[in-house]
């Protein structure tokens, strides 16, 4: 990608501080320029991402008041963020998406040089596959939400919810051989048949009680018993809040859940950006910062969360992954202030600008791709972004 600010080739000349900085600024704008053009198809992006939230312009600047900054935990120096380390990052549950082929492009059949057609689901067989899916979902959802008891001895979650909690979050991924338009169909079904059965709620309370309790047993060591429903039900809530405006307006009034992603963030601090000798992540800890990172952006998409998120102090919990060495959280921490700050809180976009420009390699990237997706930013989410970041 570019670099926030760009070569001069073999010339000699010393560019001033001041020099540089006008040179980024011309860069961002030719970008932008890039990303708003109907030749790059953008421009229907751009339609899909206001219209799909149902925002018409910015958040109001002067809406909200500050919340204390005096919380903010200074991180160690970033490294370097680029393109490259966005590519190539694969901490813990970074690549959980599996691929989907929706080409309908010719392949090698492996046999004479010959090509033959990717078989897709016709209409009969796509019907039949969502209705089995969704009936099957229908009755686990409402079998697990209607049960009396649903901690064992010790505090995990009964059977049935541990069991629940893998099918949930396995649907999001059970259509292939489709459209991309019929998945993205398909999983905001699914969101609504959660929202609908309650079974949402059910998964924030996983995620609530599991982290407040606890994961360990009495001799120290990980349960797999309460560590699995914390991590799929946290990936559940992160892959349905994307696609499903209601679902991810419902977890931001969820009471308890935003801040206890919150209370997630700020505990990771320490041990995420520990110097040589001091504790460190380790286990289910290094599992709890991309999903918690990712549906506070989800919801931060989402104009109406905008006053709980400022309210339960997002700012300043967010600010310090800025400086995280993972070009991922940096880019989902830049992308989430940038939908919530108001214009005199506007210098933490202006002063993270190498960030910015990683946003707009993501829009020309996932352009790219088959499923209109970078890294698992989708073009909508990353032009919705600088929309934000723009109007800042």
């Amino acid at each position: 990608m570019c670099s926030s600010v760009s070569g001069t080739g073999n010339t000699k000349v010393t560019e001033t501080e001041l020099q540089k900085q006008e040179k980024s600024e011309r860069n961002i704008e030719e970008y932008t320029e890039i990303a708003q053009s109907p030749s790059h198809c953008l421009e229907s992006v751009t339609i899909a991402a206001s219209t799909s939230k149902g925002i018409e312009s910015p958040p109001p600047d002067d809406h909200f008041e500050a919340p204390p900054t005096n919380d903010i935990i200074t991180p160690s120096p970033a490294h370097s963020i680029t393109m490259s380390n966005l590519n190539k990052q694969q901490e813990i549950g970074d690549d959980k998406n599996t691929e989907i082929d929706k080409s309908t492009d010719k392949e090698d059949a492996g046999v004479g040089g010959k090509k033959v057609e990717n078989e897709w689901m016709t209409d009969k067989e796509l019907e039949e596959f969502r209705q089995e899916t969704f009936d099957d979902l229908r009755e686990t959802a409402e079998a697990v939400v209607a049960l009396l008891t649903r901690h064992q001895k010790g505090g995990a979650f009964v059977d049935e919810i541990y069991d629940a909690a893998l099918v949930f979050d396995e649907a999001y991924y059970e259509l292939e051989k489709t459209s991309r338009e019929n998945i993205i169909k398909f999983r905001k079904d699914i969101a609504e048949l959660m929202i609908e059965t309650k079974y949402f709620k059910l998964s924030c309370e996983i995620v609530m009680h599991t982290y407040m309790n606890g994961w360990r047993s009495e001799e120290g060591n990980e349960e797999e018993s309460k560590t699995v429903p914390l991590i799929r039900s946290l990936d559940t809530l992160c892959n349905f809040s994307d696609c499903c405006d209601e679902y991810a307006i419902g977890l931001a009034n969820e009471p308890g859940f935003l801040d206890t992603l919150i209370q997630v963030l700020r505990e990771s601090l320490p041990k995420y950006f520990a110097k040589e000798g001091e504790p460190k992540l380790v286990g289910i800890e290094k599992h709890l910062i991309e999903p918690s990172l990712t549906i506070v952006h989800n919801m931060s998409m989402r104009e109406t969360n905008i006053l709980n998120l400022r309210n339960a102090g997002i700012l300043s919990c967010l600010k310090p992954y800025l400086k995280s060495p993972n070009t991922k959280y940096a880019l989902t921490a830049l992308a989430s202030l940038a939908g919530v700050i108001n214009e005199e809180e506007s210098n933490v976009i202006k002063s993270n600008k190498d960030i910015v420009m990683i946003l707009l390699d993501c829009i020309r990237e996932g352009m790219k791709d088959k499923m209109r997706e970078c890294r698992g930013w989708s073009c909508q989410e990353s032009v919705f972004s600088k929309f934000f970041i723009k109007s800042r």
